[in-house]
């Protein structure tokens, strides 16, 4: 506990000087005594601006985790960090994991292929965390504590609770857009509508209306219906699965499904 008082009294008060190479000593001691990373799993990275970032190896891992610093309080965006993470060519690693820091807040993103296929986008961030306050630092440490650096579970179910990953997989993912053409289908039986059930590529269609809120065009019916269908166990289950196949996310259906409904 007392070093964590120590990191949030330097971030309230500030450091002397303000520039990257001081606020790489106080990420550094943050790393070990508040991540619990051991010294020699902290590897100093050689850049133009000299030693300032570095790379987390988890001695039972085959993730390194990078560590982009930035000086004490200066504004953080992705681009800061997003050309250590996305890589081009044939041979890019299928998962990767950084943190951009000032001290302050401490931000972690995801990169690769498979971050990609899930989210549809380059990079994706799963956490802003605020060093002033205690639970701040908890909640780096939850995701990419030494301990939890291992096999990074948590980071990977931290992927699969966000909003925009079940949006983008409704509308990509082959099993999910497949379960919400079984439910209209048993929506259809059970509740004795009579209505044509949307060829594959017309379900994607109107779902990704649906999920920019605009009607769907030619459906013969209801928007809430569906919604309903989209919005099944099944195709939670179905987004689920991917997730846990690609990832190894475990995440509760109830978790993905709140996240689809919300989409409407």
């Amino acid at each position: 506990m007392a070093s964590e008082q120590w990191i949030m009294k330097a971030v309230r008060n500030g450091i002397t000087p303000i520039n990257e190479a001081n606020t790489s000593r106080y990420v550094h001691v943050a790393l070990t005594d508040c991540l619990n990373w051991p010294f020699e799993a902290i590897i100093p990275q050689a850049s133009k601006r000299g030693y300032i970032d570095y790379k987390l190896k988890h001695p039972n891992s085959s993730i390194p985790i990078h560590v982009e610093v930035k000086p004490l309080h200066k504004k953080l965006n992705n681009s800061m960090i997003r050309g250590y993470l996305v890589q081009k060519g044939t041979t890019r690693d299928a998962f990767r994991v950084g943190i951009l820091t000032n001290l302050a807040r401490w931000q972690i993103f995801l990169a690769g292929p498979r971050i990609t296929k899930a989210t549809g986008q380059e990079i994706t961030q799963i956490l802003d965390a605020d060093f002033s306050f205690l639970a701040g630092i908890k909640a780096v440490e939850h995701l990419v504590g030494f301990k939890q650096a291992e096999k990074l579970h948590e980071v990977r179910a931290a992927l699969g609770r966000k909003p925009d990953i079940a949006s983008h997989m409704l509308c990509n993912n082959p099993t999910a857009i497949m379960a919400v053409r079984a439910q209209l289908k048993l929506i259809r039986d059970s509740d004795g509508i009579a209505f044509r059930i949307p060829n594959y590529k017309s379900t994607v269609n109107s779902l990704r209306m649906l999920t920019k809120n605009k009607p769907p065009r030619s459906l013969t019916f209801d928007v809430n219906t569906f919604q309903r269908a989209a919005c099944a166990p099944a195709v939670a289950k179905a987004i689920g699965n991917s997730l846990a196949a690609d990832f190894g996310s475990q995440v509760p259906i109830n978790t993905i499904r709140s996240n689809l409904k919300g989409l409407f």
